[in-house]
C-alpha cells in the first residue's frame, strides 16, 4: 500500500514541476502589457500592443510555411497554435510548450551576426519552432 502512495506523490510532485515551468514564462512578464491578437486560419499570435507590425508579418510567415512545414513532415498539427512574440527579453530564444499548446518567441536579434547571415531572425525562428509543433 505504501508504494502506491509513494509512486502517486512522484507521480503528482513530477506534474507540479512540468507545470510550474510552463506558467513560469509568462508569469515574468510585466501585468501592465496590453497584449494584442491576430487569429488566422492556423494560428493566433499574440503580441505587445506598439508591435502590430511583427505581429502581422509573423501570422502571416506562419501562414505561408504552413503547408511545406506540415507536407515535408508528412503530418499537420491537429488543432490551432498560439504563439507568443515578447519583446521584453534580452534572450534571442523560442520554445513550443505541449500544456498549454503554445510557443514563445524571444525577438529580440542575437548579438552574434554570424548566427543569421543575411537572414531574418524571427523568420528563422517562426520556422524551427513551427517545425517542433509539427513534430
Amino acid at each position: 500500500m505504501r508504494v502506491y502512495f509513494f509512486i502517486i506523490f512522484l507521480i503528482l510532485t513530477g506534474l507540479n514541476g512540468v507545470l510550474a515551468q510552463s506558467v513560469q514564462v509568462l508569469s515574468n512578464l510585466s501585468p501592465s502589457i496590453k497584449w494584442q491578437q491576430i487569429n488566422t486560419a492556423h494560428f493566433r499570435v499574440l503580441y505587445p500592443q506598439g508591435f502590430s507590425a511583427q505581429g502581422q508579418r509573423m501570422a502571416n510567415t506562419l501562414e505561408h510555411i504552413y503547408a511545406p512545414v506540415s507536407v515535408s513532415l508528412g503530418r499537420e498539427p491537429l488543432r490551432r497554435t498560439d504563439f507568443i512574440l515578447q519583446n521584453q527579453e534580452s534572450v534571442a530564444n523560442g520554445f513550443v510548450t505541449l500544456g498549454p499548446r503554445r510557443s514563445e518567441f524571444y525577438t529580440t536579434t542575437p548579438q552574434k551576426p554570424s548566427l543569421l547571415g543575411n537572414n531574418d531572425w524571427l523568420s528563422m525562428l517562426a520556422l524551427h519552432e513551427y517545425r517542433h509543433v509539427v513534430q
